[in-house]
């Protein structure tokens, strides 16, 4: 089995939920704890997205991260469209529904 190239070591891995995760963090300037508790989740629980990324991640949990990360959902979650934010009005009708 083919293993994947790493990305350089300037060069953040976006390749998963838990690159861009980790890249957005970092550059937003959070730790993982202060995201945990700004988001509203355990700490484990946004250690464990960032340490496995191939893990299920719920709807919920990636919402409130994008949200604190002030990134595009569709971005952390696939890879699609620009990291820069979701309209926070479009984001807040998406989070509404799911409750």
């Amino acid at each position: 089995m083919p293993t994947r190239p790493k990305s350089p070591p300037d060069e953040p891995d976006l390749s998963t939920i838990a690159g861009r995760m980790r890249h957005a963090r970092l550059l937003r300037g959070y730790g993982l704890k202060s995201l945990a508790l700004d988001a509203g989740l355990s700490s484990a629980a946004v250690d464990h997205i960032e340490k496995h990324p191939a893990g299920d991640v719920r709807v919920g949990s990636l919402l409130a991260i994008a949200r604190k990360l002030d990134v595009n959902p569709c971005w952390l979650a696939f890879h699609l469209g620009e990291m820069e934010p979701f309209p926070r009005a479009l984001l807040s009708v998406v989070e509404a529904s799911l409750r």
